[in-house]
């Protein structure tokens, strides 16, 4: 997992500028991406995106500096997860207008495998440790 820049940069207290992209092409999030922003949004909210074209798009920016942000098309946990394993290193939330859909938002956004205690039954050897993915994608992604 590559560290995400513009999170990086906003902790360091500069200025970040970004682009976004409404289309399901991902050549167009390509050229986006390459002109030297700092992070590209990709709209999944207003443009025809289906998860085979969110993952072009976000594979199209993966060899540029910009941090791929996935505006998601809902406040929904499963909308979130698939945005986040399909390689989105930020997320955009539409209509947050409550302390509740907040919360809902940034939970979204958590491992699910952080809270569970029943992970090493799933895992092939039960003395294996979770893989780093999954015990730093909590601190890569920014929301």
């Amino acid at each position: 997992m590559r560290p995400n820049r513009a999170k990086r940069l906003l902790n360091e207290g500069e200025t970040i500028v970004g682009g976004w992209v409404c289309s399901s092409d991902p050549m167009i999030t390509e050229i986006v991406g390459d002109v030297g922003l700092d992070f590209v949004v990709i709209d999944t909210e207003h443009a025809a995106q289906t998860a085979l074209s969110l993952q072009a798009n976000l594979m199209a920016l993966k060899d540029t500096a910009a941090t791929a942000v996935v505006r998601v098309l809902w406040n929904d946990f499963v909308r979130v997860k698939q945005a986040l394993d399909l390689g989105a290193e930020g997320i955009l939330f539409p209509w947050v207008n409550t302390v509740a859909e907040a919360q809902q938002a940034v939970a979204a956004t958590r491992s699910p495998f952080m809270a569970r205690s029943d992970l090493t039954a799933a895992l092939p050897v039960p003395s294996m440790s979770c893989p780093p993915v999954i015990s730093t994608s909590n601190n890569v992604a920014s929301t």
